[in-house]
């Protein structure tokens, strides 16, 4: 991650504050992503009924 070390920070300021920003953007669409997947896999684990087999 080039844009965060401090020599680049110095030298592009604004390039630094955009990366910063869209590297916040996608991390955060990433774990919505994550937790509503996790929230359908839970769902469907909840609704499984082990207890009552048809063998």
């Amino acid at each position: 991650m080039a844009w965060l070390c401090e020599e680049t920070d110095i030298k592009y300021p604004n390039l630094t504050k955009c990366a910063r920003k869209l590297l916040f953007l996608s991390s955060y669409l990433a774990e919505c992503g994550f937790s509503a997947v996790n929230d359908l896999m839970v769902k469907k684990r909840n609704r499984l009924d082990i207890t009552e087999r048809g063998d």
